[in-house]
């Protein structure tokens, strides 16, 4: 029985030396995902999302956006569904004028899109918004819940 342990025990630490450093790869390549970096090193889609803070009040719902630095017409604000707001953004390149040639072009154009998800449904016809120093506000009013009328049912 010794013997046959002696034999066998090699692979079996060797398979779980393996094991061992399959797991190490396979943590380590899930951890190097986008969702898990920090913002210095976040893929471009997600760092140029604006930061965002979203408020409820008694009556309302009050979202800021960080937009520093974009303009109001290149912005648009919709509605989904019965609970959802869209804040949309985008730029577009300018076009390469007088025979310019650019080695490095990071100033380029760029668009995003946030939804924002409200708890309840939320009034179309009293949204609004505002930019002052970088900082989107907008301003939605909640639905206010019918208290439900007690009706007497007839028994016949």
């Amino acid at each position: 029985m010794n013997q046959f342990l002696a034999r066998r025990s090699p692979n079996i630490l060797g398979s779980i030396s393996q094991l061992s450093s399959n797991m190490d790869n396979l943590m380590n390549s899930f951890f190097e995902d986008d969702f898990f970096r920090d913002e210095l090193s976040m893929s471009k889609s997600v760092s140029r999302l604006p930061k965002i803070n979203v408020r409820e009040e008694d009556t309302k719902y009050v979202v800021e956006a960080n937009v520093a630095g974009i303009e109001k017409k290149d912005l648009k604000i919709s509605f989904i569904g019965d609970n959802s707001i869209s804040i949309q953004y985008s730029k577009q390149d300018k076009k390469e004028e007088n025979g310019e040639r650019y080695l490095i072009r990071e100033l380029s154009g760029r668009s995003f899109e946030r939804v924002i998800p409200f708890f309840e449904s939320i009034d179309r016809d009293s949204i609004k918004a505002k930019i002052e120093n970088g900082v989107l506000k907008v301003e939605v009013s909640k639905i206010a819940l019918k208290t439900p009328e007690e009706k007497q049912v007839v028994i016949e």
